[in-house]
């Protein structure tokens, strides 16, 4: 049974991409389903153009509407939980080699452009500061926030980290020719927390 239902009322769910909103050009949606969270993001055969779908909660391009209780700050006692299922897409979107034009993945961002991203090998760079890591979905997972940057050699700021957005993101990117295949990416999110451990 998925435990999702808590953050049934908090989460935003956009469809801006870079480009900005998206075209009429395929389908998203977002559903609770027995406790999951069901993501799809559908581009239809005959389209070249950018299609997303993200669901968040913090701080964001559209106002500030589903903060929840971020901005909170997060201490090396702060450790990430969660069980993603599912992160998949029918078939993989052509791309010159170690590239890839479809994106997918869990993004906790915090203060001072610092992030971490998880994945299963849909990866986007967003840069030295942002740690990239994959997962396995048979497995719930759960991260010492402090010791993922501390391993990938990135500094906490002076000031203390802040986390400030949790997204979870599926990008379909601008091909270079229209597409043949109807793309399909899925995700099912069985749940995520932030949870504050003990010092010894």
């Amino acid at each position: 049974m998925g435990q999702w239902v808590y953050w049934e009322s908090s989460l935003g769910h956009t469809g801006i991409n870079l480009l900005g909103q998206n075209p009429d050009n395929g389908a998203t949606s977002n559903v609770i389903q027995d406790g999951y969270l069901i993501k799809e993001n559908i581009r239809y055969a005959g389209y070249k153009s950018a299609r997303v779908n993200e669901s968040y909660v913090g701080y964001d391009v559209t106002g500030n509407q589903f903060l929840d209780i971020l901005p909170i700050s997060i201490t090396p006692e702060t450790y990430i939980q969660f069980k993603i299922d599912e992160m998949g897409i029918n078939e993989k979107t052509p791309a010159p080699p170690r590239y890839t034009n479809d994106w997918q993945y869990l993004m906790l961002t915090f203060n001072e452009g610092l992030g971490i991203q998880y994945s299963l090998n849909q990866f986007i760079y967003l840069g030295p500061k942002v740690v990239y890591l994959t997962f396995d979905p048979k497995l719930i997972i759960m991260d010492n926030l402090y010791n993922l940057f501390e391993k990938a050699g990135i500094s906490i700021p002076p000031g203390g980290l802040i986390l400030r957005n949790i997204a979870f993101v599926q990008q379909l990117s601008i091909l270079d020719t229209n597409s043949t295949v109807e793309h399909r990416q899925r995700m099912k999110i069985d749940s995520l927390r932030i949870i504050e451990g003990k010092s010894q």
